[in-house]
């Protein structure tokens, strides 16, 4: 992996519009490698076209995006994406090392049976690293929530990508679940950058080392100080507030602290 700090992602006044509908506007980000971002802003503020962008599975309308220094899209391997879970086919008939099989897939060669062996040694490999070896014969309806969502960071880890991107990753886990994921992305993010959309503040902000707020416009910040002030920084805004949650949050006038009579 390239060396920590350097830049990873450059986006520069980068628009986008659905159809005359503007979704992003006028949006500078540049996510450094090693970084950990946290992405937060309200439904409908663009969070997941900015991740499209990133992709390469959208163009900008106007401005620029680089990843690696080069477009989106073209350089395969180089970003793993782990969705939702949210209508995963779970009775889909496929076992645990073949999901994570599909990972090594090159739509430009559009197959990668000629290498079959050799992409079960790499999925094994990722599979013992995330403490699942034991399951890859397990078809992945017999998996738990969690369960699954380390085979979707398998599947993604597998072509060994530089950069991370996670979209409401902990929507459908338990506590505990999530709990542990937060810990596995900690200790992903000791050699790879992490990029994080979510809604589940107070997980992500004991790890988050950045924070950017999408809300049609892109606000970027070193880490916020508090898991309290960022949740609060993220419900204080509005969802056509101009203003950056945080600043807003940072700008409201303290507060005296008052006692009811007893």
């Amino acid at each position: 992996m390239s060396k920590t700090g350097e830049p990873l992602v450059v986006m520069n006044g980068v628009c986008y519009a659905y159809d005359s509908e503007m979704v992003l506007r006028n949006v500078h980000l540049q996510i450094n490698k090693g970084d950990f971002l946290a992405v937060i802003g309200p439904n409908g503020g663009g969070k997941t076209t900015l991740v499209k962008l990133i992709l390469g599975l959208l163009t900008p309308t106007r401005g620029t995006v680089l990843v690696g220094g080069r477009p989106p899209g073209g350089k395969n391997g180089f970003v793993g994406y782990v969705p939702q879970q949210t209508g995963q086919n779970q009775s889909f008939p496929a076992t645990v090392l073949e999901v994570v099989c599909m990972g090594l897939f090159d739509p430009k060669k559009r197959s990668f049976f000629p290498h079959h062996r050799e992409n079960h040694r790499l999925a094994r490999a990722v599979l013992e690293q995330l403490g699942l070896a034991d399951l890859a014969g397990r078809r992945i309806s017999d998996l738990s929530g969690g369960q699954l969502q380390r085979v979707l960071i398998a599947r993604a880890l597998v072509s060994e990508p530089e950069l991370l991107i996670f979209d409401e990753p902990t929507a459908s886990l338990d506590t505990q679940a999530q709990t542990e994921f937060f810990e596995l992305l900690s200790k992903l993010n000791a050699d790879r950058t992490i990029l994080v959309v979510s809604h589940d503040l107070l997980a992500i902000a004991s790890y988050a080392r950045s924070v950017a707020c999408v809300n049609h416009t892109l606000h970027s910040h070193a880490r916020v100080g508090s898991a309290g002030e960022l949740v609060d920084a993220f419900y204080s805004a509005a969802r056509d507030n101009p203003i950056c949650p945080v600043e807003q949050f940072r700008r409201l006038p303290v507060q005296k602290e008052i006692h009811p009579h007893v």
